[in-house]
């Protein structure tokens, strides 16, 4: 499946979930495949991800930070300069 974009990602995911109640869907989205280090995960899976060994928050929960365009930006814990 194709989507123009990111926000769209987000939005068509959530509706095609198993879960009615958009809170419960367990989402992930990494920066991009060279950056795997390091992710942002929904609150609904935190408990999950924690279970694993190394694992670490950086940052708080927050709401995906969307361009006008649709575009995800990614910004690392703490920063305030955004990346593209």
């Amino acid at each position: 499946m194709l989507c123009g974009t990111d926000r769209e990602v987000v939005i068509v995911g959530t509706k095609i979930s198993r879960y009615e109640d958009p809170t419960r869907v367990r989402l992930c989205w990494i920066r991009d495949t060279s950056h795997i280090d390091r992710l942002w995960v929904s609150e609904s899976l935190v408990a999950e991800v924690l279970q694993r060994e190394g694992v670490e928050i950086l940052g708080a929960a927050r709401e995906f930070p969307f361009l006008a365009d649709g575009s995800l930006l990614w910004c690392e814990p703490g920063e305030k300069r955004l990346h593209l």
